[in-house]
């Protein structure tokens, strides 16, 4: 299989130096005394310099390139194997860059990248970066998502302390349904409401792992939470994404699988005027002074915001049907639908409702109350959110600003 590109992108602006010798990649590795605890990597350079990493697959490894292009000679690096990785190798590139592979047995991310004064001596530089382990479809997820060709200019800037900054962050509203006086669906004791709280927590976990993001639930215990309140929360704090969960049944006949939900286009604009009668526009559209605005225009603005969130939500649907039938979660013969539910209508969130199964279906009752299904539905989830960030066009310029 061809190795696939790039998983992550990082350019500094900095100031070259151009100290004599280039720097010691890789003397040091540090808090590495189980691969189940993660690696601390410390590279020591003598000043700051563009740089990239990204992650191959068909064998494993992570791929550091640094441009130092200002520098006379590459001759002074000490590569040093560590017993905790594999092998490390280094290779010159074409203009100025060069590569330091790291050949790992297990897949990891990467995470916590840093480049900042050296503690021990602040005229040179440490870049450091953490490998956490995963699971080898999690690690093929993220290098096909982001895959594409290395180029020597940086397609995307980013600056390096974008994980520090939090209004950067990818806000995820997950939603357990019911809760409280209403149960929801119950086969027996087995009351939905109980189960959609178990398998968001799972979920929630699952999908907290990823790089930048924050998780919110709009419940965590059994708790009744009237539907406004749900969507209130997640305008109020900035969500990018919405997800409600559910469990269904049927009194004839059977079915199974889980299901998808999205806006239906017909209940769109019923929906704007509903929630501009009920709530101010300040209230659900962020970013958008509509003080003194009168109902009409209101109404107006979130139908136009509503269309755009539409195409985002379907698209959001897509990765998450996309990502539950990779891994072998078993769909609903028609596992998307459109639908009039009310926490589908925020006009600038893009959301979806996911009835998880159905409790009358014994093997879909049995799933949901098992824990290795629900880790795994909560893997194809985060996966479908990672695709789905790589793909959202309005979502990256944003976090870019």
């Amino acid at each position: 299989m061809k190795p696939l590109k790039v998983l992550f992108l990082f350019f500094l602006r900095v100031t070259i130096l151009g100290l004599n010798t280039a720097f010691i990649p890789l003397a040091q590795i540090g808090n590495a005394s189980n691969f189940n605890d993660g690696y601390g990597l410390r590279l020591k350079l003598d000043e700051s310099v563009p740089f990239k990493v990204y992650s191959l697959n068909y064998p494993n490894r992570i791929v550091l390139e640094l441009n130092t292009e200002t520098h006379k000679t590459l001759n002074d690096f000490d590569i040093k194997s560590s017993p905790l990785l594999g092998e490390i190798k280094f290779k010159k590139l074409v203009d100025g860059w060069a590569a330091i592979t790291i050949y790992i047995g297990k897949p990891a991310k990467v995470q916590n990248l840093t480049m900042k004064p050296n503690k021990l001596d602040a005229s040179k530089v440490e870049l450091s970066f953490e490998l956490f382990p995963i699971v080898q479809y999690e690690f093929d997820r993220i290098v096909e998502i982001f895959s594409g060709t290395i180029s020597n200019e940086p397609a995307v800037m980013i600056e390096n302390n974008l994980n520090d900054n939090k209004n950067n962050k990818l806000i995820v509203v997950i939603d357990p349904g019911h809760g409280g006086l209403d149960p929801g669906a119950q086969v027996k004791t087995i009351r939905e409401a109980d189960l959609m709280l178990s398998l968001a927590q799972v979920v929630a976990e699952e999908v907290q792992r990823l790089d930048n993001t924050e998780v919110i639930l709009t419940r965590t215990s059994d708790q009744f939470t009237s539907l406004d309140k749900r969507l209130m929360l997640a305008v109020q704090a900035g969500a990018d994404l919405f997800i409600s969960l559910h469990a269904d049944t049927v009194e004839k006949g059977k079915a199974s699988g889980a299901t998808v939900y999205t806006l239906s286009q017909e209940a769109s604009d019923q929906a704007s005027a509903r929630l501009a009668a009920r709530h101010g526009g300040n209230e659900l559209i962020s970013g958008v002074d509509l003080t003194g605005a009168d109902t009409t225009v209101t109404t107006a603005l979130m139908g136009l915001l509503r269309q755009e969130n539409i195409v985002r939500s379907n698209a959001f649907s897509k990765s998450i049907i996309k990502n539950l039938e990779y891994l072998s979660i078993k769909l609903n013969p028609k596992p998307s639908r459109k639908a009039n539910f009310s926490v589908l209508k925020l006009p600038s969130v893009p959301s979806v409702l996911i009835e998880t199964g159905f409790m009358s279906t014994s093997s879909d009752l049995q799933n949901l109350q098992d824990r290795d299904w629900a880790e795994k539905f909560a893997l194809a989830i985060s996966s479908g959110i990672l695709e789905w960030v790589a793909g959202d066009q309005l979502l990256s310029k944003n976090r870019m600003q």
